[in-house]
């Protein structure tokens, strides 16, 4: 396990622990992010981080990795490109405001296997629904970059933002956009069907994506794009549905195959 206590003094450390996201780094390292509070409404509420080096069987003790001062942290993402960059993704709600509903959106990234990390970079400035970082942020074959982000509890949604120059820029294909109904052969825009939903490249270059609730025919909701998250087909997966306490993977394996849990 990587949620260990500080042992440092001073260090933050709650009884929740939640929304990990973990990441190989080039020196050999692993490292897990995940946030930790006493109630995930709270402007307490800190991300805190561990490291599994090279050789050694256990984590290191949790510290603090990022925090604004009375401020809801909701949300985290770690991610390496393959070629030494790290992105770190964290969403971030009004000072002192008691919810995780309404974030905005913060990036980071490291070249130095997280030692150091550049100045913060506003994705979206606005305090919005679609804000909250869900791990599994993907590279697709042509190098665009995706983080996929919850588009508010009641939509039951996942939104997607896409950096088509490594990062520099981003856009939300579904910002502004109505609200979609989630149903068997439904099409909507930019709004995967589901929360925490996690999203694979198919050999043809679509985008394939499960996500939890929005239930369609009492079955796992399933969304298709072929234009990289701008519109999607819904339809009912031949999974069963989840719920609370309960998230899915869905990566490629190095191998080819898709993997889901």
């Amino acid at each position: 396990p990587f949620v260990l206590p500080p042992t440092d003094e001073g260090e933050k450390f709650y009884p929740h622990n939640h929304q990990p996201s973990i990441t190989w780094l080039q020196n050999g390292d692993l490292l897990a992010i995940w946030y930790s509070t006493n109630s995930e409404y709270g402007p307490v509420l800190t991300v805190v981080a561990s490291r599994l080096r090279p050789g050694k069987k256990t984590w290191d003790p949790s510290s603090v990795f990022f925090k604004a001062p009375n401020r809801n942290m909701h949300g985290s993402s770690i991610f390496h490109d393959g070629n030494g960059k790290i992105h770190h993704f964290n969403g971030m709600a009004p000072k002192a405001k008691a919810t995780f509903r309404k974030l905005s959106l913060l990036m980071r990234t490291s070249n130095d296997n997280g030692v150091t990390w550049t100045p913060l970079t506003v994705l979206d400035d606005r305090f919005v629904p679609r804000n909250q970082v869900i791990s599994g942020m993907l590279m697709t074959k042509a190098g665009v970059l995706i983080q996929n982000c919850d588009a508010g509890g009641v939509v039951k949604g996942t939104a997607l933002h896409i950096s088509r120059d490594g990062g520099k820029t981003w856009v939300d294909p579904g910002r502004d956009k109505p609200t979609p109904k989630f149903t068997e052969g439904g099409k909507g825009q930019g709004t995967i069907a589901g929360i925490h939903a996690k999203v694979v490249e198919l050999a043809d270059g679509r985008l394939l994506a499960l996500g939890r609730g929005a239930t369609i025919n009492e079955r796992m909701p399933m969304s298709i794009s072929a234009d990289l998250g701008k519109t999607w087909a819904y339809s009912a997966s031949p999974f069963p549905p989840i719920g609370g306490g309960q998230r899915l993977v869905l990566k490629r394996l190095r191998e080819g195959p898709l993997l889901f849990v």
